[in-house]
């Protein structure tokens, strides 16, 4: 744990990260979350979804509670603006303007970027990942990401590939065992390797030449941190298409429409250096590898302020 993830876990800070309401109605949903926080003297809250930022909202009505929302898509998203948080953090210093359009309060923007793990901002060594994976340093790779879940075209990717490159695939398959056991029954292994869940994303990140993945805003981010080139294939219309046009605009990714499209992008980097190389100084110049060093310091400046101004009112 570092430094300041001891700081932040001293001054009491709970992280909220997904759906927060417990079993029953709004009321009990605000009154159960209230009494956690109170029960257990957290300082502040952070949460990464909307659903409990909604519930924080309605508990600050009544209540004296401090909690900071963090954006982890490339876009305002609809009914953040129902919200009322100390701050937001947002991903880029760019996206303000979308966010004030919706009528957050330019006060509130922090754009420090997405926090991600520090095992995206390492600097590995490359031969010792290849025989950690079990994988030939003689050979190149390109990695495929399908969600935790799995989903997308995979094999229609795979087809359109494995005989047009020399590299070998990789495919990160999630949770979904029925993609690992199609492509481990039905493609040669010396071609095409499926990955089960795992939690070293990151070094298979670090030794492909380029990346696959659908736009989401965490992933995205976890990948233009490390330095990989990009290709994004279908997004989920929403979100992922937002995210998908901000890295585009940026020159962070290569964005596709279909399995030709991603044939020929990733020919393209692969054949063009130059091309890969511009990618990856993009993603130097937008990404902030110390979002989250950046983000725990500002928490812990503003529960000093807020426990000095208590200890003050609590005086009088």
């Amino acid at each position: 744990m570092s430094f300041l993830e001891n700081q932040i876990m001293q001054s009491r800070t709970i992280a909220i990260t997904g759906h927060t309401r417990p079993d029953g109605d709004c009321v009990g949903a605000c009154m159960g979350l209230y009494n956690y926080i109170v029960e257990n003297k957290y300082d502040y809250v952070v949460v990464t979804h909307l659903f409990p930022a909604e519930v924080l909202t309605a508990i600050k009505k009544q209540h004296d509670i401090h909690f900071i929302a963090v954006a982890t898509d490339y876009k305002s998203i609809p009914f953040w603006p129902e919200t009322n948080p100390d701050y937001f953090i947002i991903p880029h210093k760019d996206l303000i303007e979308d966010f004030t359009k919706k009528g957050i309060s330019h006060e509130k923007l922090i754009p420090f970027g997405i926090p991600v793990s520090t095992n995206f901002s390492k600097d590995l060594d490359k031969s010792k990942i290849f025989a950690e994976l079990n994988l030939d340093k003689n050979k190149k790779y390109i990695l495929v990401m399908t969600g935790s879940m799995g989903f997308g075209n995979v094999t229609g990717i795979i087809d359109v590939l494995q005989n047009e490159i020399s590299e070998t695939i990789l495919v990160a398959c999630g949770n979904n065992k029925k993609v690992y056991e199609d492509i481990s029954n039905n493609y040669n292994s010396n071609k095409v390797i499926p990955i089960g869940f795992t939690p070293q994303i990151y070094k298979y990140m670090t030794i492909s030449e380029l990346l696959l993945t659908k736009p989401g805003g965490l992933t995205t981010t976890e990948a233009a941190t490390i330095n990989i080139p990009i290709i994004h294939t279908m997004p989920i219309p929403g979100c992922e298409t937002y995210n998908a046009e901000f890295f585009g605009s940026h020159g962070m990714s290569i964005s596709c429409k279909n399995t030709n499209d991603i044939k020929n992008a990733v020919i393209s980097l692969l054949t063009d250096k130059n091309k890969m190389e511009n990618i990856i100084k993009a993603q130097k110049q937008n990404i902030d590898k110390n979002a989250c060093s950046k983000i725990c310091e500002f928490i812990i400046d503003e529960i000093r302020k807020y426990s000095k101004w208590k200890k003050i009112y609590n005086q009088m």
